[in-house]
This record gives C-alpha cells, structure tokens and sequence, in this order.
C-alpha cells in the first residue's frame, strides 16, 4: 500500500498495518458490507478516510454488528472538526489524538453520538482557559451532571448517565472522558482492577494538558489537578491501568498487547513499583514458553488475578507492581504451579509445573497490602479560591437536585401505575433514582427533560 501523503504523522508501516486490519474487517463484516462501509463512498478528505480506517481497524467485533457507519463517520468528523476549534487542538500530538481523542469507546457502554451535545455545552465554558483549567472545568460540569449511586449495571451510556444524574465510578469515569475527549483533551479512564488493602476497586480518570497527564476523580471536582479522596489508596495499589483499542506502542509499561487490543501499566504515576521476573519450567528444567502467570490479590474472599502475562520464547514473564504480596501462579498444559511471593524476597522466582491436581486440605495465607504511603504535600491554596471551589459544589449539587425534582414523584408513579395496570411498587422502584431504581432514557421520555437541565455531585470511599 502507498500513500501520497503520511496521515496523522504515522510511518507508512503504521498505514499499511492499519490497512491490512482494515481490510479484514471488511472481509469479516461482509454480511454488513452496506451498513458499515457505505461512509466510505462519500466526499471524505484524507484525514477523515484515515481516521475513519483506524476507527474501523480496531474497533470490537460487536460493534460492527450493533452500530452503523454514520455513527461512526459522525464521531470521525466531529472529534476533527473539534481539534480545529478548541485553542489547544494544534498542541495535541497526533499519537495521542489516535489513541485518546478520537476513539469513540471508552467502555462497555452502549455507543451514542454524544460529541456534538457536549461540545455544545463545554465550549464556551472551556474557550479562555488553558488546558489543565479546562480539566477543571469539565469536571465541575460532570459534576452538575451526575453523582454516584451503587450499582451492578455495567456500564451505562454517557448519555444516559447524564440522563439518570446518577451511577457508580465506572459510569462517572466514562462520562468525564467523554466530556473532555469531546472538547479536544486526550483522556482516558483508569482503574485499580482489586484494591490490595480492602475489598472493592475504583475507577477514575487521566487527562493529558500541555505535555503531562493529570488525574481527577471523575463527577468529584478539586480545585487542582492530582487530588482526589483516592489518592491514599492509590499509593498502596498493585496495579492501575488502562485499556487501548489499538496497537498502543507505549511509552508506558504494557501488560497485555494482542489482536489490536492494549492494556498499559500506569501504577508508577501513584505509587512505589518493583518488577517482579518470574521464570516457569518444565519438571525437565526446560524454558516453557506461552505459560499465563496470573498474579493474584485477596479480595473479597477471593484470590483474583489483577494480571495475567504469557511467558516469552525463553519461558520468563515480567511484571510491574506495587510494594505488596502476590500469590503467582503458572499454568500450561493442564500442569501448575503457584508460590506466595512476599513483598520482601527476591525479585526473580522459579516456579516448575509439577502439579496436575488442586491440593487437598487448606492452607494457611498471611497476605501483607503496600504501606500507608505518604504523598507530596502541595502548596495551600488562597482562602478566595477555597471558598469558590466550595461555591461550585454546592451550586452544582443545587442544579442537579432541581433536575432530580422533574422526576416522577411517588404519587405519580402509581397513577401511571394504575393506568397501565401495573403494580405501583415496582413502577415507582423503576423510576425512582432516589430509591435506586435506574431512571435513565425512561423518565426523559415522560418529562421530556431537555439534556442540558441536568446535574449532579458525588463522593464515596470505595466503589
């Protein structure tokens, strides 16, 4: 394949790899050709063609069986049409536009052409303020938007959060990066995938300004960047990463990289980190290659694997974690091997798959988290710009309980109820936010709430 003209400064075996996942794609969705391709016939400029095939080149194979193309070349043309408005959009490099800004899934969220209506409701509010000031802001406009409420759902819309005013991290996390990447900002959603020093794990946010990541706790405002109620927690992680639809080359640290699909390794923003290097052989002393090595924590009356690595050609698997124990276990070949590494010992380990059988019996684990470590003490922010974070919470916590108040009282909810022939404790369990019911697309569609009524505020330990 040959290119005139190099897109967002890829080399041309960037383009052809892009290409050739493209093409597969193509020959995969055939049954769709009409519905997905079609974009591809209208007036496009090279860099929406391109933008186009790298969003086609990686994108989940359902989404090709759920969503069409215009969806698609909607949220191309908007996320480009958006970094020539935004005063940032030139100091954005093309390797974080692709990976960060352009992608239209940040989740497992149903996908919806959100960009346009946040825009719409950002820009102006972010038009004079310098990036890691338009971090803030978005966030203070998550925060009118919605809060957290515990929930199994996984995962809401953005839309629909907004929609709902309420859901849990996950949910909050995909909103804010939402907003930001909608107004130009590379972001991406992060997460603990199991605490190492209590049960539960949470989920948050990075947002790129100016040539440095930041993070925030997403629908919590702070009036800085790097501050959040899970900054403690966090120094004490074992591992926080993110996950890339597309052939991420770094620079951080991955831990998962195949078939256009990458998870990145973000724990040293946080906390202390060690590799640890493990080794796995045969009861022969042989190397054995392709082993998966599961690194597992205790949580919630389960061990469970926060990574899992395949040993290379020579049998080794290296990770990057916290100052914690693990208990690292191989498997290959219906044989295993597990060991309960202490944060202390050595960093090299050995393990030989000897064993086809789980043990009998129990065995006795004293599982040692990562230290209580302390954090860099920022400077005091001025009394006046305390007392005006404090202001924007309570005024968005205001703005989001008016929306909440449009939504169906008790006594509405069982004259509908009624109506319908329904019975009136699970119509009103349905529609009612406050009693923890999923309000979401329902109660817009019987308010007709306009989107941008909406707002929120937040604030949990752990999710």
């Amino acid at each position: 394949m040959t290119s005139q003209t190099l897109a967002f400064s890829l080399d041309a075996q960037s383009l052809e790899r892009i290409e050739q996942k493209f093409q597969e794609k193509v020959r995969f969705a055939e049954a769709r050709k009409s519905e997905l391709f079609h974009v591809f016939q209208q007036e496009l400029t090279h860099e929406e063609a391109w933008a186009l095939k790298v969003v086609y080149a990686y994108m989940p194979v359902n989404d090709m069986a759920d969503y069409n193309g215009d969806l698609f070349l909607s949220h191309v043309r908007r996320a480009l049409d958006t970094r020539k408005r935004v005063p940032w959009g030139e100091r954005v490099p093309d390797h974080l536009f692709l990976h960060f800004v352009l992608p239209y899934r940040i989740n497992t969220e149903n996908i919806e052409d959100f960009r346009g209506l946040i825009y719409d409701e950002l820009a102006e509010r972010t038009a004079k303020l310098s990036m890691a000031d338009a971090i803030l802001e978005t966030n203070y406009w998550c925060h009118e938007k919605a809060t957290y409420i515990g929930s199994d759902l996984r995962t809401i819309s953005p839309l629909t959060m907004i929609r709902n005013a309420r859901g849990r991290c996950g949910e909050e996390s995909t909103l804010a990066v939402a907003a930001l990447r909608s107004i130009g900002i590379p972001a991406r959603q992060v997460y603990t995938p199991r605490w190492a020093h209590c049960d539960s794990n949470h989920a948050w946010v990075e947002a790129w300004a100016d040539g440095q990541w930041y993070y925030i706790g997403a629908c919590e405002p702070e009036a800085r960047l790097n501050q959040g109620w899970f900054s403690p927690p966090a120094r004490r992680a074992m591992l926080i990463n993110t996950r890339i639809y597309a052939d991420y080359p770094g620079p951080e640290d991955i831990t998962l990289s195949e078939k256009g699909f990458t998870e990145i390794n973000l724990l040293e923003n946080y906390a202390p980190t060690r590799n640890i290097y493990v080794k796995v052989k045969n009861e022969q002393g042989e190397p054995v290659p392709g082993a998966s090595v599961r690194f597992e924590l205790y949580n919630t009356a389960e061990f469970y694997p926060i990574a899992e690595i395949r040993t290379d050609a020579q049998g080794e698997a290296t990770f990057k974690t916290g100052c914690g124990d693990l208990l690292i276990r191989a498997v290959s070949g219906g044989k295993w091997s597990e060991i309960l590494f202490k944060a202390q010992e050595k960093k090299v380990i050995e393990l030989v798959l000897d064993s086809a059988e789980q043990p009998t019996g129990s065995a006795d684990f004293d599982m040692v988290p990562p230290p209580e470590g302390k954090g860099e003490v920022g400077t005091a922010l001025p009394e006046e710009k305390m007392q005006e974070h404090n202001r924007r919470l309570e005024e968005g916590a205001q703005i989001r309980g008016r929306y909440e108040d449009t939504f169906l009282s008790e006594e509405e909810a069982v004259s509908l109820a009624k109506g319908v022939g329904l019975p009136s404790v699970y119509v009103y369990g349905i529609f009612s936010v406050r009693h923890g019911g999923t309000a979401g697309k329902l109660l817009l569609s019987w308010r007709n709430v306009p989107i941008h009524t909406v707002s929120g505020r937040s604030g949990c330990w752990s999710r």
